[in-house]
């Protein structure tokens, strides 16, 4: 019979064990005997490619594994950095308090979040990434993802109750249809230090919430910050007046 969430109600929730925090040998140990399959589970996660286990953490007050062997964490958050993993090696459903996924070889946001509750940052930089579908759909706070290889930002949540920052992505060169996947940024939108935004930036006016763009060219700033500022937010002389200033490849949804 196979355990369930309700068969194993103490078992379910987990707090980190203390030895896992501390430096470790990078020989793996033996499993832990008598653990249930939800223990099992998180150890695995633990000692993923015989990594030093402090290096490999979740901050979390508690813990819960689902049959499945994906993770929800209740709060405190999850911050995993400077590990050789090159996908996420655990499926997280539901995470409170924020997610860093930082400086790691990671191609793609596959097994992130479904879901981010309460308020809490999304950080998930200097990886690998060139696809970030497969993260949360909305995170009530800062994201960030800066230093990777993407050519686009399509898949990022599309509601971010805070800043959106992409700097030093060279590849990121336009902003083309960005407004056909977020919906809202209550705040700003960076990308200047290392990414030069070259086309396609109209479709921020259609951004709910936003306040403020930087993308490291002041001219081009001035106009569309100047009616984002404005009451009508129009984004049809937002257009014509990009164009009047010879930015014709800018005024571009």
């Amino acid at each position: 019979m196979i355990p369930t969430l309700s068969s194993h109600p103490k078992s379910t929730r987990l707090l980190l064990p203390r030895q896992w925090q501390k430096k470790a040998p990078r020989a793996k140990a033996a499993a832990p005997t008598g653990n249930t399959p939800y223990e099992t589970a998180l150890y695995r996660w633990a000692s993923h490619q015989d990594l030093d286990s402090h290096r490999c953490r979740i901050i979390a007050k508690d813990i819960i594994i689902h049959p499945d062997e994906s993770i929800s964490v209740k709060a405190g958050g999850v911050t995993v950095n400077r590990v050789s993993h090159t996908t996420v090696p655990v499926k997280f459903r539901k995470v409170a308090g924020g997610f860093s996924w930082t400086k790691t070889l990671i191609t793609s946001c596959h097994n992130m979040p479904d879901e981010m509750v309460g308020d809490g940052m999304y950080i998930i930089t200097e990886n690998q990434i060139t696809d970030f579908r497969g993260g949360p759909p909305q995170v009530n706070g800062l994201v960030v993802v800066s230093d990777n290889p993407a050519s686009s930002l399509e898949g990022l949540p599309r509601v971010i109750r805070g800043n959106l920052v992409c700097d030093n992505m060279p590849n990121l060169k336009n902003l083309k249809g960005i407004s056909d996947y977020i919906d809202e940024i209550d705040g700003e939108f960076e990308a200047s230090q290392g990414t030069q935004i070259e086309s396609h930036i109209l479709g921020l006016m259609l951004i709910q919430g936003l306040t403020k763009v930087t993308i490291g060219n002041p001219e081009v700033e001035s106009i569309i910050n100047k009616h984002l500022a404005s009451a009508e937010r129009d984004e049809i002389e937002c257009q014509s007046d990009l164009i009047q200033a010879g930015f014709n490849k800018f005024a571009k949804l």
